[in-house]
């Protein structure tokens, strides 16, 4: 073989390589560099989960604020880079869901929760009792817990309207139950969260200025979750209906539950399930508690029996125990009221009640709700 015609071979040999690069470079390089460098899949995943490095030093609420903004920001930087088509629709939809979870725990930034009394509720004692946690910080329920909520059916959530806001989302939230620690959150195989399908705030929701700070007439909310819930520590509770509910909500003792702030630790929230006892109070002793037009005929009150709810945890049960209900003809529990507002802020005076939501007031749309029938909703798009 002459030395030209190696030279022949190589050069051809040379060119075909580089034609193979060339063409690698614009058909593999751009996914390459878009997915690969880093992997942007395990980059988004770790994006879906707020940062918890350094949140311990704040209290429950400033902490989910923090983690919620810094998550904000790192996905801000994430979309800043190139990536595709998907990952750009994944992050856009991500950081949405973030801002507005930052404005809701940022509208209940200063509401507190104080439990005086009877202790840690046992297994099957509040079968009916779920957390709502911002769906950022699933599975750990207590970094991301927002409010009670209270199993009405099997597949529906009644909460206090405030829980949400004008601008929330199905996706923004999650349902954890049948567990009386918020701590057992993230175990394996736990079979406690539950996605939110639906949302529906009650259409007459309305935040009204006062002297004692903001109040909510109409203070009602539902969730939908699917599939609806089954379990040996999972069952809704009876509500009143509004053509018994004068007659049936009578002074009285009555239970309240809760993961809220206790008084042995008033700096974070409980991790045990909480109860205590109220007093349910005459509508004319609570309407005298306050400037005439401030109690609306959907709220009641209960005074610290010895035990107390003030704002904060809110949509917590008010539990009328053993009496029969509007949908039970036996004796039974029922729910008859959800906590609502308090006055002064963060604080259980026992010269002012706390104030709950007249479930009775919403029986007629929660039935509507249940039933798949008219369910209007304050919450555009909802």
């Amino acid at each position: 073989m002459t030395q030209r015609r190696v030279h022949v071979i190589w050069a051809s040999t040379l060119a075909a390589w580089t034609a193979l690069l060339v063409y690698g470079m614009f058909e593999f390089y751009p996914i390459y560099r878009a997915r690969s460098i880093p992997e942007r899949e395990t980059q988004l995943v770790n994006l879906k989960k707020p940062q918890f490095l350094n949140l311990d030093k704040y209290s429950p609420a400033d902490a989910q604020i923090v983690g919620l903004l810094k998550q904000s920001q790192d996905i801000s930087t994430f979309l800043g880079s190139e990536l595709t088509p998907q990952d750009r629709e994944q992050a856009t939809a991500l950081l949405a869901t973030t801002n507005r979870q930052t404005a809701l725990a940022a509208s209940k930034r200063n509401l507190g929760f104080v439990w005086i009394g009877n202790g840690s509720a046992t297994v099957g004692q509040f079968p009916y009792q779920v957390g709502i946690v911002l769906s950022n910080f699933v599975p750990y329920a207590i970094r991301g817990f927002q409010c009670s909520g209270v199993l009405v059916t099997n597949a529906w959530v009644l909460t206090a309207g405030h829980c949400l806001d004008d601008n929330s989302q199905p996706a923004d939230i999650e349902v954890y139950s049948g567990h009386l620690k918020l701590s057992e959150s993230d175990q394996a195989n736990c079979n406690c969260w539950s996605i939110v399908a639906e949302i529906k705030r009650y259409p007459n929701y309305k935040v009204i200025s006062t002297q004692y700070g903001q109040i909510i007439e109409g203070d009602a909310a539902l969730l939908k979750i699917d599939p609806p819930l089954s379990g040996p520590n999972v069952a809704p509770i009876p509500i009143t209906e509004s053509t018994t509910a004068a007659s049936t909500v009578k002074p009285g003792l009555a239970t309240i539950a809760g993961w809220g702030k206790s008084s042995a630790n008033p700096n974070s929230l409980s991790d045990a399930l909480l109860y205590g006892t109220v007093k349910i109070t005459p509508d004319t002793a609570c309407f005298s508690s306050f400037s005439p037009g401030t109690i609306m005929p959907d709220m009641l009150c209960a005074n610290p029996y010895p035990s107390s709810a003030c704002q904060g945890d809110s949509g917590g049960p008010l539990i009328i125990r053993g009496q029969s209900s509007a949908h039970s003809a036996s004796a039974t529990d029922y729910l008859a009221g959800l906590v609502s507002w308090g006055y002064p802020l963060g604080a259980c005076p026992p010269t002012k009640p706390t104030i709950y939501s007249r479930v009775s007031a919403f029986s007629d749309w929660i039935d509507e709700c249940v039933k798949g029938q008219n369910c209007p909703s304050s919450i555009p798009g909802t």
